[in-house]
């Protein structure tokens, strides 16, 4: 494994003629090559590329999409297979999550796959190892959300989306003690922001979109959620007027400048001005 950045186009050609140890192919994976070395060294890897022999595989591992117009690229595209990797939208994931449940011999439902996502994240590596533990934990047996809880680490606290749907039904007072008790475990307070733009984000798209005749199903479809999603937070939509949407949307956005251009002071020990931005502004909801 080759880090993109510190390595030359001569170290991919050097370690490449190197003969494989006890195995017939030598694999070589480089990360983030096309975006992080230079014209030049490029330039140099893609008039070299032919002396790669054909005992190694190079794969060329990019995180961001690369520049298409490079001599470099043109030449992978041409002679090399590329594979394009997206990230899973939320039904997506759900689907994923639901297949690998089934290889283990496991049972879980939409809503469950789902909150499963939620609770772990996005990413399936952790995905795929808790999966594991909960089929051989559960056997044939379906897997709870009290299963999940129990047994997966989440990667963002249940208090946060506890809050977000405390917020979201105009429940100030149950709001407030949520956010007082994040704010007494130490969670990442930026991360409950984020929650929170999100929240609203979706409720103002969701809100467009009902007025347009979409029904839940078509929504989800359209706005890449899942149903269940959609559905909790369509429950939302009819507590808030557009122009209340408007303003608390821009208070969101006042908090994010002010925080970015660091009037809002935040430093490991004193998080007392990002704290009463956030009271502050569960409050005005």
């Amino acid at each position: 494994m080759l880090e993109g950045s510190q390595t030359k186009s001569a170290d991919i050609i050097e370690k490449s003629a190197c003969l494989p140890f006890l195995s017939e192919k030598r694999l070589i994976i480089i990360k983030n090559f096309l975006n992080e070395t230079n014209k030049e060294d490029q330039k140099k890897l893609t008039d070299n590329l032919d002396k790669i022999p054909d005992f190694t595989v190079v794969i060329f591992a990019e995180f961001m999409p690369p520049d298409k117009r490079t001599a470099l690229f043109k030449k992978l595209s041409k002679d090399c297979r590329v594979e394009f990797f997206e990230e899973l939208n939320d039904l997506s994931l759900t689907k994923w999550i639901i297949d690998e449940v089934k290889k283990n011999n496991g049972q879980i439902s939409a809503n469950n796959a789902n909150y499963l996502s939620m609770y772990v994240g996005n990413d399936c590596t952790t995905l795929h190892q808790e999966i594991q533990k909960l089929t051989l934990y559960k056997g044939k047996n379906e897997i709870s959300k009290e299963d999940i809880e129990k047994l997966t680490s989440p990667v963002i606290s249940m208090s946060i989306f506890k809050l977000t749907d405390a917020i979201g039904f105009k429940k100030t007072k149950d709001a407030l003690n949520i956010l007082e008790k994040i704010i007494l475990s130490g969670e990442d307070l930026q991360m409950v922001f984020h929650m929170l733009i999100r929240q609203f984000r979706l409720i103002i798209l969701i809100k467009e979109l009902q007025n347009q005749g979409l029904p839940n199903a078509q929504i989800a479809s359209q706005l890449k959620q899942h149903p269940f999603i959609i559905s909790t937070i369509s429950k939302q939509t009819v507590l808030y007027k557009p122009e209340e949407l408007e303003k608390i949307y821009d208070k969101l956005l006042e908090i994010e400048i002010t925080f970015k251009t660091g009037k809002i002071s935040v430093t490991v020990d004193d998080k007392r001005e990002f704290i009463l931005a956030l009271e502050k502004l569960v409050v005005s909801l």
